[in-house]
């Protein structure tokens, strides 16, 4: 049992919500869904193509916390491309905004973009930064039960803490992210 999604099937999902209807909310759903397909499958052109028609449906429905997850997420695709500058504000931005609401999907996109922060903090050595972001991703995502994003933080954490010669704390962390992979 596989609890990663199966990225085709989303793909077919979302291109018969897309071509056939007509509210923005399911077509912003749709397109965001597409646009993290295309993210798991390092089609970083087709990534930005669905994430820009998720801002443009998510600012048609008035959602703020839809449109700011949107645009996070055009932070991650631009992380994946190596415009880590960039990313980052993109990233902080989103987050800044998003720390204004208390629903779910907002929730669920801080844990998220929290972890994607502290993965540029890590890439730019900034150990003590990266560890802050995958603990405050971790919380996040144990709220929002978001169990990739839990299991990703705590891997992270763990490979942080064992940089910073903690070798013990670190393979624990390490275990509890793996032991959440198969929860």
């Amino acid at each position: 049992l596989s609890m990663r999604p199966d990225y085709h099937r989303v793909l077919e999902l979302g291109n018969e919500v897309l071509a056939s209807d007509s509210d923005p909310a399911r077509l912003r759903a749709a397109a965001t869904m597409n646009a993290s397909a295309y993210t798991t499958f390092g089609d970083w052109e087709r990534a930005s193509h669905y994430n820009e028609r998720a801002v443009e449906y998510a600012i048609q429905v008035g959602n703020v916390p839809g449109i700011e997850v949107a645009k996070a997420q055009r932070g991650l695709i631009l992380m994946q491309l190596g415009q880590l500058d960039e990313a980052k504000v993109a990233i902080l931005e989103a987050l800044e905004h998003l720390a204004k609401f208390e629903e779910h999907n907002a929730i669920s996109g801080r844990a998220v973009v929290s972890l994607q922060l502290g993965m540029i903090y890590l890439l730019e050595g900034d150990l003590p930064a990266a560890e802050l972001r995958f603990k405050q991703s971790a919380a996040l995502a144990t709220n929002a039960d978001h169990v990739t994003v839990q299991m990703n933080s705590s891997l992270m954490q763990g490979i942080v803490t064992v940089m910073q010669d903690s070798l013990s704390e670190g393979v624990t962390l390490i275990c509890r992210g793996l032991a959440d992979r198969f929860r």
